[in-house]
């Protein structure tokens, strides 16, 4: 009897709601309608969102991909082009390229984007600042690049530091960066200072093993370049001269 009874309500229940649902799609039809179109409507937009920053992230990619391969090809010009006037020319197009598509991607809301095109910004400065002047320069300053070493220099080194201080979680971008200022370091022939660097490459925890292993020998190569090398004198011999022989053995107390 319970059960048949609870049965009885349900069904009454199920019924009554049927009965007024006109009514209340009267009473409330409009404000349903406008919670379904809103409802929708954040939908589509998070899809064409989620579809842009999709859009975003490859073309930024392939920016940093294009910029990579400019500051590559520009250090290999003197050896694919003959005339001067020529490699100049290739060098400020392959400058502004790979700088234009920096650009375009430095302001990316993705960390690891942004943390890249600054890191290639260094390399490109990097790469400006050691590229030897053309011989025809010295006569030709259309020839000479737009800026000195020192100023590429610095440069790089202010886009290394810019990976290091927003970007920090970043690790490999990061780690790459250091290498990037202790490289300048050792151009400046501050042996010490580029140490520093690559120590402390080797005691992040977040740097990746073959990047510790890289530090290792950069610290090995410092110490050769900064151990002072010594000059003989011409007028003296270059080695030691040997000791004369004799017949007393190498245990034995000197005679009196």
């Amino acid at each position: 009897m319970k059960s048949e009874r609870r049965h009885e309500l349900h069904t009454n229940s199920l019924a009554q709601t049927i009965s007024r649902t006109p009514e209340f799609l009267r009473e409330h039809g409009s404000k349903v309608l406008l919670g379904v179109i809103i409802a929708l409507l954040v939908v589509i937009l998070i899809h064409q969102r989620m579809r842009r920053n999709l859009e975003q992230l490859d073309t930024g990619w392939t920016s940093i991909t294009s910029a990579r391969f400019s500051i590559g090809r520009i250090g290999m010009l003197p050896a694919q082009i003959r005339n001067p006037t020529d490699i100049a020319t290739a060098r400020r197009q392959m400058t502004e390229s790979a700088s234009s598509a920096l650009t375009s991607v430095i302001g990316s809301d993705n960390p690891q984007l942004a943390a890249e095109a600054y890191l290639l910004r260094g390399d490109l400065n990097w790469t400006l600042a050691n590229l030897p002047e053309l011989p025809e320069a010295a006569t030709q300053p259309a020839l000479k690049l737009e800026g000195s070493s020192q100023e590429y220099l610095a440069r790089a080194e202010e886009a290394y530091q810019k990976v290091i201080r927003v970007y920090a979680d970043q690790s490999t971008s990061v780690a790459n960066a250091r290498f990037g200022l202790a490289a300048i370091a050792e151009n400046r022939h501050d042996w010490a200072g580029a140490k520093k660097i690559y120590e402390e490459i080797k005691n992040d925890p977040k740097t990746i093993p073959s990047y510790k292993t890289l530090a290792d020998l950069k610290i090995v190569a410092l110490s050769v370049i900064d151990t002072p090398v010594y000059i003989v004198p011409s007028s003296q011999p270059a080695v030691p001269a040997a000791p004369a022989p004799t017949t007393t053995p190498a245990t034995a107390p000197a005679a009196k």
